[in-house]
């Protein structure tokens, strides 16, 4: 016993340091990314979005738009780069590059199979594992939108030697990629539901078991009447009810929540990243492209303290990084501490971070209203 106990006390440590790591390192990172996107100096009449530097180099601050502004840090500075210096190094674009985006969007749904496969195992190691193999999957995640981008840029600029039209991406791989990132994330719950099952969370000492809801009578008469009432019910009634049980016993129903979470913030995620890119980028064919006050006005938005307040709550709470706080609670045996932690109080924060958004969405549409009208 207390062997076990310095485990998971050492196991609990340097969870505790690898967080604190993690997350002011992020901290840094963030407070460099706005002190260099407000300092840019782009442009006559202020800072626009995209800030595109160097294309040779594939540090995250070369290309920053709108969507990386509130993508989490784990696929802002790992995965976006990476997947970019991958694209450049094979040179994998062409003329074939929507197969073969969609190719390696597809490849997410059996790698995330196998990873879910090894995070319901018992031993830790195959758990690890198992994470492992999901950031894999991530960073096929962010290949595929880097190939496709690619992809874009390569026959745009055939197309402008050409005098050709140029192209934009489709919504059929945006609709593919949302789908089986979303398949992956149930194959990520259904394992860790099955984990729960063979491992429930241990009861604590105070708590009780709830007294039966039919006491049963000593007399025979009562006793045949009570029968009678529990043949008349339906059987399939008791099954559900055993199974909800069964499910909140054995942790699974956090996970549930858990997940309601990451499906409720996904849909006002990419809200936000639609209506804020109409606003803070500039399009091909818009009057907002070169009118001087519609660019002044972007660059006071992006020198807003509430606009920044709205990147940085994204950030940490959109649903990739609802993902890896989850596979980092799975890689250090934590997972019910976490979903406990996140139970009542994600759904809390969620909801105060999509008002807060609503409201600054809304004031910078009014701002923008006689321009885009």
């Amino acid at each position: 016993m207390r062997k076990m106990q310095r485990v998971h006390g050492a196991t609990s440590k340097d969870m505790v340091v690898c967080c604190a790591f993690i997350f002011s390192t992020c901290a840094l990172l963030d407070a460099y990314l706005c002190f260099f996107v407000t300092s840019n100096p782009y442009g006559p009449h202020g800072v626009t979005l995209p800030i595109e530097r160097n294309q040779s180099c594939f540090q995250p601050f070369c290309t920053v738009n709108t969507k990386g502004l509130l993508l989490d840090p784990a696929n802002f500075y790992i995965h976006t780069p990476l997947s970019d210096i991958l694209v450049s190094k094979l040179k994998i674009e062409g003329s074939n590059y929507f197969l073969k985006a969609n190719f390696i969007t597809f490849a997410h749904i059996p790698v995330a199979l196998i990873a879910a496969k090894f995070i319901s195992k018992d031993s830790l190691t195959h758990r690890r594992f198992g994470v492992f193999l999901f950031e894999i999957r991530n960073f096929l995640d962010c290949l595929d939108g880097s190939l496709a981008r690619a992809g874009i840029r390569h026959q745009n600029k055939m197309a402008h030697l050409q005098n050709l039209p140029e192209k934009k991406v489709s919504n059929f791989g945006f609709w593919i990629d949302g789908i089986c990132d979303m398949i992956g994330c149930i194959f990520l719950y259904i394992a860790i539901i099955c984990y729960s099952r063979k491992h429930p969370p241990k009861r604590s000492l105070t708590s009780y078991s709830p007294l039966p809801s039919v006491v049963k009578s000593q007399s025979s008469s009562i006793g045949e009447t009570n029968d009678e009432e529990d043949n008349s019910k339906p059987p399939s009634l008791g099954r559900v009810r055993q199974l909800i049980r069964s499910v909140q016993l054995s942790g699974g129903f956090n996970v549930i929540l858990f997940a309601l979470q990451t499906g409720l913030g996904s849909p006002f995620w990419n809200r936000y990243i639609v209506n804020y890119t109409n606003l803070l980028e500039s399009t091909e064919g818009s009057p907002l492209t070169t009118d001087p006050e519609v660019i002044s006005l972007r660059s006071g938005l992006l020198h807003s303290p509430k606009m920044w307040l709205v990147i940085y709550a994204w950030r940490y709470v959109n649903p990739h990084f609802f993902v890896e706080v989850l596979l980092l609670a799975v890689f250090f045996d934590k997972i019910q501490e976490v979903l406990n932690a996140t139970k009542w109080a994600g759904f809390f924060l969620l909801c105060t971070v999509i008002t807060f958004s609503e409201i600054h969405l809304y004031e910078c549409k009014k701002m923008f209203q006689s321009y885009i009208s």
